[in-house]
């Protein structure tokens, strides 16, 4: 009796099974599975070929791939590229900085940790220090290597506030304002679980700030009715203040290539500047207005690049964050431009909330009148 041929179905829809014996496998599993995908239960598609992009402009030493929204980039470890499938082209898009995000956790406790400052020193340890709801400032260092605390949630003052770390030399100090005094508290990068005494430099009002110039920390300083600027050397040696007479609110001091010292800061409703050589005997530019405002300005910060810059927070009825280039000699003019919203800003501080809400409600009339004339006039 001849065989009856039969349609049996099996349903290819459980994949690749390279766990189970070959001869023991159940019918729907694959002991291999080549240039497919499933992209439905039981449907095979044969999987898209690779092909070559941008022959032309390919990159020399290309290292990896990815995408940013519609755009395919390349790159080869100094430069980004994106690919134009238009033209099969690779267009440069500048250099690439690589960013690493790492957590690290420095004090975690049922307190509030604010104002922080870290610093690291070359032998291999960071020194973090803030201050501490629970009263004054506190620090920690920690190893660079293994990311574990030498020294945790240490005490330096219970009335401190301020807290700015820096490194000179062997040491990384703690500065930091306690009561009228400004003082400093060292940590020695050879044995930094060593305790040292406070040491108290300068009588101060409420702001100061540090910075490394030629080597040596330069520390300017308010006393409320003065602004003052010394410096430390690597072996701890304060050098004698130089002081103007002028009052500051807020200020930043930081150095340019010829290793001049330049302090901003904030003296009544103005912005000034002055700087002095590196020996802080020298006066390279008298305390100067660079800008005059209608309100303190509340914080200043400065680099130099090649010119001085300046960002600095004026106290509005909104923040009005700037920045204005200068150099020592010769201020930058603003453009006409500028100036206009700079007067125009300064025009609705002067205002009261009312008159202003006022003048917003008669413009809101006039567009609304505007609209309903256009829409009920057919000849408009």
């Amino acid at each position: 009796m001849a065989l009856e041929k039969q349609s049996v179905s099996i349903s290819f829809n459980k994949g690749v099974d390279t766990k189970t014996d070959s001869k023991q496998l159940v019918p729907g599993k694959l002991l291999n599975l080549e240039n497919v995908i499933l992209k439905k239960v039981g449907k095979f598609v044969k999987r898209n070929g690779y092909g070559v992009l941008a022959s032309s402009t390919s990159l020399s030493n290309g290292n990896a791939l990815a995408t940013f929204k519609n755009e395919l980039l390349a790159f080869d470890g100094s430069t980004i590229s994106s690919y134009s499938s238009f033209d099969d082209k690779l267009y440069s898009k500048g250099t690439k900085v690589a960013v690493d995000i790492a957590v690290q956790s420095i004090a975690r406790n049922s307190y509030e940790q604010t104002a922080p400052d870290s610093a690291t020193h070359s032998v291999g340890i960071s020194v973090f220090a803030w201050q501490d709801s629970s009263g004054g400032v506190r620090y920690s260092v920690f190893d660079n290597t293994t990311q574990q605390a030498v020294l945790s949630n240490i005490l330096i003052s219970a009335t401190g506030s301020k807290p700015k770390v820096k490194t000179i030399g062997a040491n990384i100090l703690v500065f930091y304002i306690d009561g009228s005094s400004l003082k400093y508290y060292k940590i020695s990068s050879a044995s930094p679980t060593t305790v040292y005494a406070a040491v108290t430099i300068v009588t101060i009002g409420s702001y100061y700030d540090v910075s490394l110039i030629n080597s040596k920390l330069i520390v300017a300083y308010s006393t409320g009715t003065t602004t003052g600027v010394f410096s430390l050397d690597s072996a701890l040696i304060q050098s004698a203040s130089t002081v103007v007479s002028e009052a500051s609110s807020c200020l930043s001091v930081f150095g340019d290539t010829s290793n001049n010292v330049w302090i901003a800061y904030n003296s009544g409703n103005n912005l000034k500047v002055f700087i002095r050589d590196s020996a802080l005997t020298g006066v390279v530019l008298a305390p100067t207005v660079i800008e005059a405002g209608a309100a303190p300005y509340v914080n200043v910060a400065g680099i130099y690049d090649g010119t001085g810059k300046l960002w600095y927070e004026l106290l509005e009825t909104f923040p009005l964050i700037s920045t204005l280039s200068l150099t020592p000699v010769q201020f930058q003019e603003r453009s006409v431009l500028h100036q206009f919203f700079s007067d125009l800003l300064d025009f609705i501080a002067s205002r009261s909330s009312y008159q202003v809400a006022y003048i917003l409600l008669l413009l809101m009339i006039l567009i609304f009148s505007l609209l309903i004339s256009l829409l009920t006039d057919p000849d408009q």
